[in-house]
């Protein structure tokens, strides 16, 4: 067999063997982020005939997590400020892609602590549409917002964006 990984549906691999009928399996080199690897396979004979070519793909590749959220506030509550308002309103500019070819925002994971710098589980609990929320009501205390996105290739931010404190007494 001779192989071929591309960015074309109709790339032929050249006329070398590369994998004997004894290899059942292949691993690609790493790939790229991008919407176009193709994967392109041909058989060679005894007699040194080469047969067709087979070809497999597009396989999208997103290693990338997304661009954190950005203008994330508060439009109900100050931050380090006292307020006798126990439900705090939430709102953020939408995560979006870094570069052409990776996929598509999959949700956030969302969590409201007492903690400065928790990173949110990687669990969706906020559809990719929700750009604002309010919390259900809190106790008095001092409390924080951490808003993690995730890719629907499943690729999680490392860090996440944190607002706070937010004061309710």
């Amino acid at each position: 067999f001779s192989f071929l990984w591309s960015d074309s549906h109709f790339s032929i691999p050249p006329r070398t063997v590369e994998l004997t009928p004894s290899d059942l399996t292949y691993t690609s080199p790493p790939l790229p982020d991008g919407k176009s690897h193709y994967f392109h396979l041909r058989s060679v004979d005894a007699n040194g005939e080469w047969g067709e070519t087979s070809h497999l793909g597009p396989f999208w590749i997103d290693t990338t997590p997304p661009a954190l959220p950005t203008d994330v506030v508060s439009s109900s509550h100050k931050v380090g400020v006292w307020s006798s308002t126990n439900v705090i309103d939430i709102k953020w500019s939408a995560t979006s892609p870094q570069s052409e070819g990776e996929s598509v925002l999959r949700g956030y994971s969302i969590v409201w602590d007492r903690q400065p710098f928790t990173l949110p589980p990687a669990e969706i609990n906020v559809g990719p549409a929700v750009t604002a929320l309010s919390t259900p009501p809190l106790v008095d205390g001092v409390w924080y917002l951490h808003l993690r996105p995730a890719d629907v290739a499943g690729n999680w931010t490392g860090d996440a964006v944190h607002l706070g404190p937010f004061q309710i007494d």
